[in-house]
């Protein structure tokens, strides 16, 4: 059962990904390809089978002085997420390519606009046909993800029912790995929960008028269990009126709070300080924390999803939390940094456009 069900799940996503117009390949964070459909080769000019191509850096295929091979490559270094090349000359004719996040890497569309090219015209039209594929991908991430979780949850299940009827007919050194089979599904499914929540982000509503102060007595309810485990100490002062999403909003501030309570040493109460500023055309908000610090090579990467600086048995996670937070702000026009030193704490700051 859990074979076939698993065989359907991935003939699916073969069959989707093959016959969508437009070419797929997905990438890992060092830029190797893991997955690339006949579309994308034929663009590409890839002669050989697909799946020949499979663990190669996608940057073989674009020269060096292309905007899409030098926009990737700081891309893959400074740890961004996204990024949309509207037209990119590649031979003798012209790619639309975009790139967004994707379960442990990136997901890249290609699509032939030569002929759109040619024409002002046509190159408006065009624009808001990309704006509805734009919306495909999402919502192709957003099945991919839901659909993903029926072949997990069988497994899930199988493993409690042999662990709870069948363990003594299994040899005792092979038990532990059953605990490693749940464990794993557990976090897959924890992962593709966290990439379905990352695809909702920015369909929670239309922007309104929110008090700062209620949005943080809303998170401080919704955390008071963590709160009360730690003796952690939150404190925030009078905050603006903020024109925002309140599901995002309050997403953005928990996202937020809840590290900075978690990255810290044994036995250190934590302590949380959110502050604000007001600067022209934004709104400027801080949240400070006595924890164990972010070393500076890895400040950037921390808001690339899937990235994690330390081990789960040290400190629980799924490496989305602050992706969640960089695509929120920005939703809200704003962007988001953190200032920080190993053993002195950390302070994310963000702003939110007026």
């Amino acid at each position: 059962m859990k074979r076939n069900n698993t065989s359907e799940l991935k003939q699916l996503l073969v069959s989707l990904v093959g016959n969508t117009p437009f070419g797929i390949i997905t990438i890992g964070f060092h830029g190797e390809i893991t997955m690339i459909n006949q579309q994308a080769a034929d663009l590409l000019g890839i002669e050989v089978q697909v799946s020949k191509v499979l663990g190669q850096s996608v940057l073989k295929y674009f020269k060096v002085e292309s905007h899409f091979y030098q926009s990737l490559s700081e891309m893959l270094t400074s740890g961004r997420k996204s990024m949309d090349i509207s037209l990119e000359p590649f031979d003798d004719k012209y790619l639309s390519i975009r790139i967004r996040p994707f379960i442990n890497g990136l997901l890249i569309t290609l699509e032939d606009i030569t002929d759109f090219a040619k024409s002002s015209k046509q190159l408006r039209k065009r624009k808001e046909e990309l704006e509805f594929k734009n919306n495909e991908l999402e919502q192709f991430a957003y099945i991919a993800s839901h659909d993903l979780q029926e072949p997990l949850n069988t497994v899930r299940g199988f493993i409690k029912l042999i662990k709870l009827k069948g363990m003594e007919s299994i040899p005792t050194e092979y038990q532990g790995y059953f605990d490693h089979i749940e464990q794993s599904s557990e976090r897959m499914s924890s992962q593709l929960t966290g990439l379905l929540e990352y695809s909702r982000i920015g369909k929670h509503g239309d922007k309104e008028e929110h008090q700062i102060n209620s949005i943080l007595n809303e998170v401080r309810d919704d955390l008071k269990t963590h709160l009360d485990d730690t003796r952690a100490v939150l404190e925030w002062a009078e905050m603006p009126i903020v024109n925002g999403v309140k599901a995002e909003l309050i997403s953005l501030f928990r996202n937020l709070i809840n590290n900075a309570m978690k990255y810290v040493e044994k036995d250190v109460i934590p302590k949380v300080e959110v502050g604000y500023r007001a600067l022209e055309g934004y709104h400027e908000f801080v949240v400070k924390d006595n924890g164990i610090g972010i070393d500076s090579p890895y400040h950037d990467k921390i808001f690339v999803i899937y990235q994690r600086l330390f081990n789960k048995s040290q400190y629980p996670g799924d490496g989305i939390g602050l992706a969640h937070c960089k695509k929120i702000v920005e939703l809200h026009g704003g962007k988001i940094w953190v200032k920080s030193e190993l053993g002195k704490g950390s302070a994310f700051y963000f702003t939110i456009e007026r």
